[in-house]
């Protein structure tokens, strides 16, 4: 990686581990509204949305609810997207706080984010605070940075309908570099129209994108709030959700990591040593 591409990476982490340090400050008051099914609402509206089969990263299940008043908002980008010729697929909506976890200390996500931090360091293997530091830049490690848990958030891709293909975004979904925040720039000047343009729709919408993820959209939760400078609180937080009932229950100690300290020495011990620690 050349060196400006670089010194953006390492200026871009240390602008998104601030931002999730703030989110600490979000007052948040749970409003207590249940999930409800993106795909029945769609299928019941008859409005065109691509909920993808399987498992993500083959192992994680997607649950394709949010809370209850944003999935007409939703419906509403994606019928405007339609109109374009386009269509939404959602790549991730809520997530349970097990999930959650798993990923924040999943084996594949250590080594994406251990190989652009030994970048940043040229070559040098990062301690355990800096690289947990740099986790929490690529995935949520406490709860109140998780707003896919919230139900609040949702990761898309756009697909050009007579193609199935997806549009140009400067990268693929899950992207792991300097591609991956929304300003990027080193995209293409095709990609950065496409961003914005699917920007603006999901805006119109309500949702405000992630600056460091191009794919990340929430409303109503602490991001949004921190994003929009709003003076009142947060409505959703984070919550386990009762798939029978549909109903949620507040997550305790929002503020706790979701790392575990001891297993992230081991990796970062193994991977020193060259060998393969799981």
């Amino acid at each position: 990686m050349t060196s400006d591409r670089q010194q953006y990476l390492t200026r871009t982490m240390a602008a998104a581990s601030d931002f999730i340090r703030r989110l600490n400050d979000v007052p948040i008051v749970e409003c207590h509204e249940p999930l409800e099914s993106i795909e029945e609402a769609a299928r019941r509206d008859n409005v065109p949305i691509v909920l993808p089969p399987g498992l993500k990263m083959s192992r994680f299940p997607r649950i394709f609810r949010l809370r209850a008043s944003l999935i007409h908002p939703l419906l509403t980008a994606a019928e405007h997207f339609a109109r374009k010729g386009l269509l939404l697929l959602i790549e991730d909506a809520y997530r349970t706080l097990n999930t959650q976890t798993q990923g924040a200390n999943s084996p594949r996500c250590f080594q994406w984010v251990l190989a652009k931090t030994r970048r940043e360091l040229d070559g040098a293997f990062p301690d355990v605070e800096l690289m947990a530091d740099r986790l929490s830049t690529f995935t949520a490690t406490s709860p109140v940075a998780a707003n896919h848990v919230n139900g609040s958030a949702i990761d898309i891709t756009v697909l050009d309908r007579s193609t199935g293909q997806p549009v140009d975004r400067g990268a693929d979904y899950l992207e792991c570099s300097e591609l991956t925040p929304m300003d990027s720039p080193f995209i293409s000047d095709t990609a950065r129209r496409n961003r914005d343009k699917i920007n603006f729709v999901m805006a119109d919408a309500g949702f405000l994108p992630y600056p460091y993820e191009f794919w990340h959209y929430s409303r109503g939760d602490a991001d949004h709030t921190l994003l929009t400078g709003m003076r009142w609180p947060a409505r959703y937080g984070p919550v386990e959700w009762g798939s029978v009932d549909g109903m949620v229950t507040p997550v305790g100690d929002i503020y706790r990591s979701l790392l575990d300290m001891d297993l992230l020495g081991q990796r970062l011990r193994a991977a020193r040593d060259g060998r393969c620690e799981h």
